[in-house]
């Protein structure tokens, strides 16, 4: 289905680009979180998973945390225990 006369179609690329780029963003978070767990060598059995120990990681990468990343807590909390879990049972990321 076509949204316009002009630019319609170019317009559902961008909507496709947008949502590659998040994937992208969201594995790259998730592999820092696992980078950082590993650096710190910290034993992913022993994490909670909580909102603490992601902050924590995000300080020590980051420096500190501000209104972007605070404002994007659930997202970032959500990609964090997906790293746990890949560390916790070994498995790689999912392929696309």
């Amino acid at each position: 289905m076509r949204i316009s006369r002009h630019g319609g179609d170019s317009f559902m690329q961008n909507l496709g680009a947008c949502a590659d780029v998040d994937r992208i963003m969201d594995r790259l978070m998730i592999d820092l979180y696992k980078g950082q767990i590993r650096k710190t060598k910290l034993d992913p059995r022993t994490l909670t998973g909580s909102w603490d120990e992601a902050c924590t990681i995000l300080k020590v990468h980051f420096g500190r945390i501000d209104t972007v990343i605070q404002s994007n807590e659930g997202r970032l909390l959500s990609l964090y225990r997906v790293a746990i879990r890949e560390l916790r049972t070994g498995s790689p990321p999912p392929r696309s």
